[in-house]
């Protein structure tokens, strides 16, 4: 299995703290929504997300979705990972110093996690427009910059914990490494290869790669040994010489 599908599930686990803090910076009991609600998201990488609910998908693993209509209490204790489809609502850039009431229909959609979730919005929906009420507007603004710090503060950490990941992988087996990383170590060493060929391939030129820096650092260090042994012989010979000039 590649272990560039292991750093994506490091990461997407790793987003667990996230939600948790999420929850605790709310201290509120969030509704259950079910499709068509309009809710208010806090996405990681994107921010406040503001949207009308279309899909509900409950992952109960990596290789298959099970669709479901509604998420109930029952439902919310099974295992799995709860993914929500929602069509996108664009705030008016002209309240953009504080979180706009009023949003329009973007005809794009996303999927979210459900932890994702900040609040079930109320309000008026028509014509392609969706307002919500005070009191939703009022929560989302008292909150967001604690979120926005938070949300600073993760990416920050997963940026590094992603570079520290990735440069492990590179300095690991080449055979766990994916076509991506493989060809980046290659590029890094200055070895050339060709965009189609195969991971077996890219593998065998990693290999030989290190096998040939290896050799050339021992010749180095070699060479650098001598020379060291060359100065320290030269400089017996003249303390030897001045010895005898002083008997």
């Amino acid at each position: 299995m590649p272990s560039c599908g292991r750093l994506s599930r490091w990461l997407s686990t790793s987003r667990c703290d996230f939600y948790d803090s999420i929850d605790s910076r709310l201290n509120t009991d969030k509704a259950d929504f079910t499709l068509r609600n309009f809710i208010a998201l806090f996405v990681p990488g994107i921010g406040l997300t503001v949207g009308k609910v279309t899909r509900i998908i409950r992952t109960l693993k990596a290789s298959t979705s099970v669709p479901i209509l509604h998420v109930d209490k029952d439902s919310s204790k099974l295992s799995g990972i709860i993914e929500v489809g929602i069509l996108v609502f664009h705030g008016d850039e002209k309240e953009s110093r504080h979180p706009p009431r009023t949003y329009m229909e973007t005809g794009k959609y996303i999927w979210c996690n459900k932890r994702e979730c900040i609040r079930v919005l109320h309000g008026e929906a028509n014509n392609n427009q969706f307002v919500m009420t005070e009191e939703d507007h009022r929560f989302i603004s008292e909150r967001l910059p604690a979120l926005i710090a938070a949300e600073s503060k993760r990416a920050k950490l997963e940026q590094r914990e992603k570079q520290e990941k990735i440069a492990k992988l590179k300095a690991g087996d080449p055979k766990d490494m994916s076509v991506v990383l493989l060809r980046e170590v290659l590029m890094e060493m200055g070895v050339s290869f060709k965009s189609s060929e195969s991971k077996a391939k890219l593998i065998e030129k990693v290999i030989q790669a290190r096998l040939t820096q290896n050799d050339t650092r021992d010749d180095n260090l070699f060479t650098s040994v001598t020379l060291v042994d060359s100065v320290r012989f030269s400089e017996i010979q003249r303390n030897r010489v001045r010895y005898q000039k002083v008997q």
